[in-house]
């Protein structure tokens, strides 16, 4: 496949990748029937209870936006790599950041899939449980994530791979995603979780 043509793909599934995204957060947290964020465990397992195909639709939306972003880490593998030449070593590292970041985000919605599917045999507390794994999931992905932008910014820098602009982004990005508290904003996807009281 020519490299024109592997770009332009890369570029329809980066894009495929946010819309669905997107439209799965939508779904999932942005509709009237959202889960507060002081829910409590009660709360928790009737909302998996009463938006049963809602918490389906969006998880499983947001989840092939994940599979897209996978494709589409592939293709900016391979125009990484050319790039870089050599070992392709920090073509390596970014692109397994990338790959993490994915694995994180699938589970993210994976764990409310769960609780919907699971709903008459959950108790409270494991309703609860469970919608707080995709909190925990969240934080691994945004801190895999700055693996794949640093990568992404040092060949930038050094390759020219990207635009200039797009490395400093990259840098930015990760630096954010670095600090703990406000680490979400720098997230191409955020995920709302509850906190179980």
């Amino acid at each position: 496949m020519n490299t024109f043509k592997s770009g332009r793909i890369g570029s329809l599934l980066g894009v495929a990748a946010v819309v669905l995204w997107a439209v799965g957060m939508v779904v999932l947290f942005a509709l009237p029937s959202n889960l507060a964020d002081n829910a409590s465990d009660t709360q928790t397992l009737a909302w998996y209870q009463h938006n049963t195909n809602l918490i389906l639709a969006g998880g499983w939306t947001f989840i092939l936006g994940c599979l897209s972003f996978l494709c589409f880490l592939g293709v900016l593998r391979t125009r990484l790599a050319v790039s870089e030449g050599g070992a392709g070593t920090v073509t390596t590292i970014a692109f397994v950041g990338g790959v993490a970041t994915t694995i994180f985000a699938i589970l993210m919605p994976a764990f409310d899939i769960n609780g919907a599917i699971s709903k008459d045999e959950l108790t409270p507390a494991a309703a609860g449980a469970l919608h707080q794994m995709g909190g925990a999931c969240f934080v691994a992905a945004e801190l895999a994530l700055m693996v794949l932008l640093i990568g992404v910014s040092v060949l930038g820098f050094s390759k020219r791979v990207v635009p200039r602009w797009f490395g400093v982004t990259s840098l930015v990005l990760a630096l954010i995603l670095l600090i703990g508290p406000i680490g979400w904003a720098g997230s191409s996807s955020v995920y709302r979780h509850g906190h179980s009281q």
